[in-house]
């Protein structure tokens, strides 16, 4: 951004992908260029003037200072300086992605820049992941996440899973699904079978051996394990919601 700012250029900036960045003309002669880093954060530069004669030197050097000293290359920092000329100014650091005050049109939280994954992979939890062993959102999106549900082994000796044929099959078989996911992943598990309406305790739960007739009550509503299930009631909706969620091949039987 520097560089071509002081430069004396209005244009994206080369080697970055163009779907994560933008530039946009302030006034007659000024600039600002904006990047997408993550779902959350924009880096971004401005400059007033045009950067020729003594104005190009002093953008080099005000927006090299304000990097090294204002920001220290952290996120959520940034800062500015006016120089001696009459509107002289420029302004470099990070901000919230889209924030007040940007001149360029809204990025999507999907229009960040590919994320560096390091060594160290982060928790799938913190990310959305556990599709294809990969973060699916947030700022690691892309990155190959800490565990999948098909590569850790289960807290405790679980049985086969079930045929599913009704509700308390249904929670039996992606209980004991979830519990084949490793503690960092677990939260996720329990996050989908909330959301398909059915409150749980992963932790507790994965401690014990699950059969088929133990959740029965709950969410099922006191259905055994060989009831069939009345359609449009709530053991119907979470039964198929679990059932896409979790792939259960289901073959349910309904009254």
């Amino acid at each position: 951004m520097r560089e071509t700012l002081c430069n004396n250029k209005c244009e994206n900036p080369p080697d970055i992908s163009t779907r994560s960045i933008k530039t946009t003309k302030k006034g007659d002669n000024g600039c600002e260029i904006a990047i997408a880093m993550s779902s959350q954060v924009e880096a971004f530069a401005v400059r007033d003037l045009a950067a020729e004669g003594d104005q190009q030197q002093h953008c080099w050097d005000s927006l090299a200072n304000i990097a090294e000293t204002c920001t220290n290359f952290n996120p959520n920092t940034n800062g500015w300086i006016t120089g001696l000329a009459a509107y002289e100014f420029y302004q470099l650091g990070f901000r919230a992605l889209n924030a007040q005050g940007s001149l360029h049109s809204a990025f999507s939280g999907d229009d960040a820049l590919p994320q560096w994954c390091g060594d160290s992979k982060p928790s799938c939890d913190s990310c959305s992941g556990g599709s294809g062993n990969k973060c699916t959102t947030g700022d690691f999106s892309g990155c190959d996440c800490s565990s999948s549900s098909q590569s850790q082994p289960s807290q405790s000796s679980q049985p086969d899973k079930p045929p599913v044929t009704n509700c308390a099959t249904a929670m039996a078989a992606s209980l004991i699904t979830c519990c084949g996911w490793s503690p960092d992943t677990q939260a996720t598990c329990q996050n989908i079978i909330q959301g398909c309406g059915a409150l749980v305790d992963l932790q507790s739960i994965c401690q014990t051996t699950i059969n088929k007739n133990q959740f029965a009550g709950g969410a099922c509503l006191g259905t055994t394990a060989d009831d069939p299930i009345v359609r449009g009631t709530p053991p119907d909706d979470l039964s198929n919601c679990l059932n896409q969620k979790f792939n259960l091949n289901a073959n349910f039987k309904y009254a």
